[in-house]
């Protein structure tokens, strides 16, 4: 630590013995960069605030109805690309700017420079207003370029905002007649289809399956419809039989004057009626059967009666047999109906069973129609809707902006100039010369270094220092180097005096 401590001494001495060429220096430097900063040109600075609304009465309201963009990344956007080249160069034009440039490089400084000078900033989190400025030295020329940013701010806001609604309803105006030529290309089709293939389609919407598995349930229903019609006519055959028997015992035994040939038949088919209802109820079919024929046998019982007692005969024919037959011919009639319906149904079923291969398929190709048929249509009704809902927007947008802007303060610009800062830069100037003066002074120091103690020689060398030699200066001599050090410490003083007159200056005019 020691050693580091008498190396800095040993620097600080050296420096100070060519304190006379680092002050010449400090005062070269601090004279010419002064002169610079003197001569900058003044840079007067033009400002303006702006408020953007993005709150809209109508928004709330049309909620739903209409198509919601976000103001306020439309803003955010709009912000982004101000300083676009597209966007310089009509700034340029507005403020005549580029009258003065005669080469594509000169309008790219130019274009360069308005970006880098351009400053737009929000103040505050949460808060709408914009601060727009700019420098330049000539005054009417800041001004102009801050009213000119203001205005292509706003037109671009307002202007794309109606431009994306008059080219959305375009767009959809051309999808629109796009997919309706498709909708009607797909109805084309489908029905061109259909008619190739009606045979093959079915009309209540069901698959090949179910056709097939459908005509299979109704022939078996039809099979036990005709075996219960079966049953019915040999029923009514066994009827018809066991009448024509008991007529016959009737009018062979039958003496009694007040018997007729329908009590022995009423008899029977009252003991089989008792017989059934062991079996069978009331609503099984042969129940129902022999209970009709029961009770007309009863009616005409009553009416030969009648006729016995008017004229004292039996009628030839038997008008109950005479329904057994008529009964018996309508089951005949009836079973082969349904014998002819089951042949349909089983023909039905064969047909289905040998067209496996064919009604799937296209059956499948008809789906394929249908689904694309119902694509089309569902995006055809969603453009329609969205066309809709596009010129309801720009109704909307045309009645009242989403976006309205208000000038808070209007473009001026100031009388005093807002830089350049020159007390910084004389400053800065000061500091830089006397840190060159100094950094000169060491470097001579490095380059040609002298010691200034016994230790320091012994360090630097690595020998032994026998004895030393000592310069005693007269009285004389010591006011010479007395005058030398106050000519030194006047010098400094001047140049701070320098420093603070120039100050003093900047101060006071052109402040």
């Amino acid at each position: 630590m020691q050693d580091i401590i008498d190396l800095a001494l040993s620097y600080l001495r050296a420096v100070w013995m060519r304190r006379w060429l680092a002050l010449a220096i400090a005062w070269l430097v601090c004279i010419v960069g002064w002169g610079v900063v003197m001569k900058l040109p003044n840079q007067y600075e033009g400002s303006a605030r702006i408020h953007i609304d993005t709150q809209s009465f109508l928004k709330p309201l049309l909620r739903g109805l209409t198509f919601s963009t976000s103001p306020n990344q439309q803003v955010q956007l709009m912000v982004t690309t101000l300083l676009s080249r597209p966007n310089l160069e009509k700034i340029a034009r507005m403020t005549d700017l580029d009258l003065s440039v005669k080469t594509d490089q000169e309008m790219d400084d130019l274009l360069e420079d308005l970006k880098s000078n351009i400053k737009l900033s929000k103040q505050g989190r949460g808060q709408d207003i914009y601060t727009v400025s700019f420098r330049d030295e000539d005054r009417d020329v800041a001004k102009r370029v801050v009213q000119a940013v203001l205005t292509v701010f706003v037109e671009n806001t307002l202007g794309e905002n109606r431009e994306e609604s008059v080219t959305a309803k375009r767009f959809l105006d051309s999808e629109i007649k796009e997919y309706e030529q498709r909708l009607k290309d797909a109805e084309a089709r489908l029905v061109e289809f259909k008619r190739k293939n009606l045979d093959y389609l079915s009309t209540g919407g069901s698959d090949y399956y179910q056709r097939l598995q459908s005509a299979m349930a109704e022939v078996e229903s039809s099979k036990l419809i005709l075996t219960e019609a079966i049953r019915q006519r040999d029923s009514i055959k066994e009827q018809i039989e066991d009448q024509e028997d008991e007529l016959s015992f009737v009018f062979e035994y039958s003496d009694s004057e007040t018997s007729t040939t329908y009590d022995q038949r009423i008899a029977l088919l009252q003991s089989r009626l008792d017989e059934m209802f062991l079996k069978y109820t009331e609503k099984h079919p042969d129940v129902v059967t022999l209970k009709a024929q029961l009770a007309d046998l009863e009616t005409r019982r009553d009416e030969e009666l009648e006729a016995r007692a008017e004229s004292g005969s039996i009628e030839a024919e038997n008008p109950v047999l005479q329904s057994l037959k008529l009964s018996y011919g309508n089951a005949k009639s009836q079973v082969a109906a349904l014998r002819a319906r089951v042949k349909a149904h089983e023909k039905k079923v064969e047909k289905l069973q040998q067209l496996v291969h064919t009604i799937p398929a296209v059956e499948a190709q008809m789906a394929d129609l249908n689904r694309d048929y119902d694509v089309v249509k569902r995006k055809y009704q969603e453009l329609l809707t969205r066309r809709e809902q596009a010129q309801i927007t720009q109704k909307a947008s045309q009645a009242s902006d989403d976006i309205e802007f208000r000038v808070v303060d209007p473009a001026r610009v100031p009388f005093e100039p807002a830089g350049p800062p020159r007390i910084i830069f004389m400053t800065a100037v000061l500091i830089a010369g006397v840190a060159i003066g100094i950094a000169v002074s060491l470097l001579l120091v490095l380059l040609k270094p002298t010691y200034s103690s016994v230790r320091m020689l012994a360090l630097s060398t690595g020998m032994t220092v026998l004895g030393t030699v000592s310069l005693v200066e007269d009285s004389g001599k010591i006011k010479v180097n007395r005058r030398y050090l106050y000519l030194f410490i006047s010098c400094t003083f001047m140049l701070l005096m320098a420093y603070s007159a120039l100050l003093l200056f900047q101060l006071l005019f052109n402040a």
